[in-house]
């Protein structure tokens, strides 16, 4: 999603940096899906019933598509707050992610994070003492240390500011 887009959609501010997984996920990821993807044309090409081919060609082209989309953007720090991919809750989402991946973002501003899990796999929002927490998950689990230390930095510079 382009910059101008993700203002418009948020009205979040300027996007100031993106992270994407770290490099070695990628990399991983994008040699098992290749692996796999070879796996189904093979099976493809032996296969005489066109029934199972159907299967076999989608499953080749979920595995090409997950190589493409494994450099995604998941996280855009803008100036008021962090846009961020959430974590799919069932397998209709799942699809629907793999097919229009801009749709399942969401925006997070600064002064309501209260909290990151320390397997960044959620964010708790909102006030403790009110009783207003509410967990949203995310899926910045495979950012880099670099890019995680750098967003905590950010989160807590715009928190000190706001006070």
């Amino acid at each position: 999603m382009k910059a101008e887009e993700l203002q418009r959609r948020f009205s979040c501010g300027a996007v100031e940096k993106t992270y994407e997984n770290g490099r070695l996920v990628v990399f991983v990821l994008q040699a098992v899906f290749a692996v796999v993807s070879i796996y189904f044309f093979c099976l493809f090409m032996r296969e005489t019933s066109a029934g199972h081919k159907i299967y076999l060609l989608a499953g080749l082209f979920f595995c090409l598509l997950r190589i493409y989309r494994q450099r995604d953007i998941v996280c855009y720090v803008t100036e008021k707050g962090l846009v961020v991919r959430k974590q799919c809750h069932s397998l209709y989402e799942f699809f629907s992610e793999q097919i229009k991946g801009t749709e399942y973002l969401v925006f997070i501003p600064y002064e309501i994070i209260f909290s990151v899990s320390p397997e960044w796999a959620d964010f708790e929002l909102g006030q403790p003492e009110i009783g207003g927490i509410v967990i949203q998950a995310v899926r910045l689990r495979f950012l880099s240390k670099e890019a995680k230390q750098n967003i905590l930095e950010r989160i807590r510079r715009e928190q000190e500011r706001e006070e």
